[in-house]
């Protein structure tokens, strides 16, 4: 009985006493630098929030390597170009609150899932020098289409945010302009995704009529140069996921046109669903990754399932495409939002198309300054437009637990089972 009990006490001692001995350990370091590279910074009315990709800390006069995120929260305003890089000085580290509640939002899980691991405060921030590269050049090439779109809609401010939105996307969306995204259930026309890839396509395709005889010599010129596009967009945009979702399967299908072969749409959205969960296996947990593929997924498959490919009618495709993407989403936004607003069918159908004018006319004034009158024009009235609509919008409050996730996926499967494969490439669905 003694041996079993001074047995326990040993591997009591064993356990317990290094645990608490490396936590005196870290209570006692003190973080007096940290080096990193800005991934994004959120300029605030009275303050500033900056994503920094951490390579060096200095704890306790030595240095460390180490790779991960932190946030670091400041009171000044500042506005740091992404992948410039900076030094920290004494900062103080924040306690990241932890729910209060099983149902409340995880705000801890979600940072480490986005490899975000702890947050500090810190006024003193130090600009480093920086060697020349890709993402940085795409950097300043970002800042000078906003201070260009800036210049010339300086009187329209609110117009000024939508385009920068819908053309280059930004990390600081204006409040009111995500109220009525919303409200008028087009938010996400006002993020970056496959629906914004198809215009930059069209927009492209406008550009390059001149060379249709180089194109007609050469059938391997223009996929070549949509590829290169794509992906200088992407870098452009800050390779968020609905972006890179589309681009993805818009690079399969373009290096297997290049060696002249074919793939599946369906085919190219599962690969790059692969690819996506192998490079952050978090992936898996991201709103944004599961809407934007399975608003993608359902197109594809109840089109195939239904044969709705025949339908020749643009509104009609239009129409049954957002209900097909509505089918696969929806159990989604109701665990997540618990809110929907059936107005979003109907105004996707209109709407969709003007968000897509505009993109395309803010290329052309960015690249010929003279049409930014026409382009502050229509902003300004569709805006009015969509806070009128949203004013009207009615909203359904629906929550389901993950139970009922399951239960209508296991549902809408078992009903999809019997899909069709055909050898039809379907544009709207790869790409919307």
């Amino acid at each position: 009985m003694e041996f079993k009990l001074n047995k326990r006490i040993f591997l009591f001692l064993f356990f317990v006493l290094p645990s608490f001995y490396y936590s005196y350990i870290y209570s006692q370091n003190n973080i007096s630098e940290i080096e990193g590279i800005v991934v994004s910074c959120k300029e605030r009315d009275f303050n500033s929030e900056i994503i920094l990709k951490v390579e060096k800390l200095k704890i306790n006069d030595k240095s460390y390597t180490w790779r991960g995120k932190i946030i670091v929260e400041t009171k000044r305003r500042i506005k740091v170009l992404n992948n410039r890089r900076i030094k920290i000085k004494n900062p103080v580290i924040k306690e990241i609150p932890k729910p209060k509640n099983p149902f409340e939002f995880d705000y801890e899980n979600f940072l480490k899932r986005n490899d975000i691991f702890f947050k500090v405060k810190a006024e003193n921030i130090e600009f480093l020098e920086t060697k020349k590269n890709i993402f940085l050049f795409f950097s300043y090439l970002r800042r000078w289409i906003e201070n260009r779109i800036e210049k010339y809609m300086k009187s329209n401010w609110d117009g000024y945010e939508l385009v920068k939105l819908i053309t280059i996307g930004s990390d600081n969306m204006p409040h009111f302009i995500k109220e009525i995204g919303v409200r008028t259930g087009i938010y996400h026309l006002f993020v970056i995704s496959g629906i914004h890839i198809v215009f930059l396509i069209i927009f492209l395709k406008i550009i390059f009529i001149p060379f249709q005889r180089i194109n007609n010599t050469n059938p391997k010129f223009f996929p070549f140069i949509l590829f290169v596009f794509i992906w200088s967009y992407t870098f452009l945009c800050g390779f968020k996921i609905p972006v890179m979702r589309a681009v993805l399967m818009v690079s399969f299908y373009i290096l297997f046109e290049l060696f002249n072969r074919y793939i599946e749409p369906l085919n190219s959205l599962i690969l790059t669903a692969i690819l996506f969960i192998i490079f952050n296996p978090f992936n898996i947990y991201s709103t944004s990754f599961l809407l934007s593929f399975l608003a993608t997924a359902g197109i594809l498959i109840i089109h195939k399932r239904f044969n709705l490919t025949q339908k020749r009618n643009f509104l009609i495709n239009n129409f049954l495409a957002t209900i097909s993407a509505q089918i696969f989403i929806l159990p989604i936004i109701f665990y997540n939002f618990g809110t929907f607003y059936p107005i979003g069918i109907l105004t996707n159908l209109i709407f969709t198309q003007v968000v897509g004018i505009i993109m395309i006319l803010s290329f052309i004034s960015i690249l010929l300054p003279l049409f930014f009158p026409v382009l502050n024009f229509i902003t300004s009235y569709f805006l009015k437009l969509l806070n009128f609509v949203a004013n009207l919008s009615p909203h359904i409050n629906v929550y389901f637990p993950i139970p009922f996730v399951v239960i209508y996926y296991s549902i809408l499967i078992l009903l999809l089972s019997k899909i069709k494969i055909t050898k039809k490439f379907i544009i709207g669905g790869l790409i919307v």
